[in-house]
C-alpha cells in the first residue's frame, strides 16, 4: 500500500497554503497481481470538489523514471460511476 497523508493542507511544488484543497489522505493498494486492479481512496474536508468527470486515466510506469522516460508504460481509460460520495471505476 502507497500513502500519502498531509497536515498542512499544502502540495508541492512551492507548498503554497490552501494547494492541498483540503485533502489530508490518500491511499493506493495494487491488487493487480490477483487480477482485482488497484484501489485508490482519497480522503478530504473544507474543500470544494466538483462532480467526477471522465474518462479517468490510470498510469502504470515500469521501473523508475528513466523506463518512464524510455516509454516502458501502460495506460488505460477507466469507466467510472459515482454512489452518493463515493467513486468507483472499473476497467470497461
Amino acid at each position: 500500500m502507497h500513502r500519502y497523508r498531509s497536515t498542512t493542507n499544502a502540495l508541492p511544488p512551492g507548498c503554497v497554503a490552501g494547494s492541498g484543497l483540503g485533502v489530508f489522505r490518500v491511499n493506493a493498494t495494487d491488487a493487480t497481481a490477483r487480477l482485482k486492479g488497484v484501489k485508490v481512496t482519497v480522503k478530504g474536508r473544507n474543500g470544494t470538489y466538483g462532480p467526477v468527470t471522465g474518462p479517468l486515466t490510470v498510469e502504470i510506469g515500469l521501473g523508475g523514471p528513466a523506463e518512464q522516460m524510455g516509454g516502458q508504460c501502460g495506460e488505460q481509460a477507466l469507466g467510472c460511476t459515482v454512489s452518493g460520495t463515493k467513486v468507483k471505476c472499473v476497467f470497461p
